[in-house]
């Protein structure tokens, strides 16, 4: 079955995949079955799922704007510290699951290795609109130069190049 599909074809299969719950569901499992985190860990947030009605003149009575969260530590041979991530989803009427493109779709993950913060936001309005951001940060200001290169050749191979700029902010979002 195609990721990729109408808002008729979505609604008709009723799959309750959702726009980013199989990207989550990969990424999350294989970071656990990686022996990179652990769960039960007493700083680690329960599983949480909360709904509230979705607004909008365009959706269908009874449509839920669902969020889903979790959060574990890592393990002491990785070198992931933390992880969380936060599921939005917009979800049609008569489902659990089955996710509607006339609302609001976003996944937030981030990362806390021991050297830097690696997050991504997946974000999709109505309409059409979409935004992949990717972002990672150091850990600390004082960074050695060994800690610059390692960093800076991880840019070059896995950013530079591949992710094209987006371009400067607008003065509107700088505010």
């Amino acid at each position: 079955s195609s990721l990729l599909c109408t808002e008729n074809e979505k609604e008709q299969k009723g799959d309750g995949a959702g726009l980013y719950r199989p990207f989550l569901e990969y990424a999350w499992s294989k970071l656990s079955s990686e022996d990179l985190l652990v769960e039960g860990n007493d700083q680690s947030t329960e599983y949480t799922t909360k709904s509230v009605k979705a607004k909008g003149n365009t959706m269908p009575n009874g449509t839920q704007v669902q969020i889903t969260i979790d959060a574990k530590m890592g393990t002491s041979n990785s070198p992931i510290t933390y992880a969380r991530y936060a599921l939005l989803e917009t979800i049609v009427p008569n489902s659990n699951t089955t996710t509607t493109t006339k609302g609001i779709q976003v996944l937030n993950l981030v990362l806390f290795a021991k050297s830097c913060v690696w997050g991504v936001d997946l974000v999709s309005l109505p309409n059409g609109k979409h935004l992949l951001a990717i972002d990672t940060q150091p850990m600390s200001l004082n960074r050695t130069s060994d800690m610059k290169e390692k960093y800076e050749e991880w840019y070059s191979t896995y950013v530079d190049g591949i992710f094209p700029c987006g371009g400067d902010l607008s003065e509107a979002t700088r505010k």
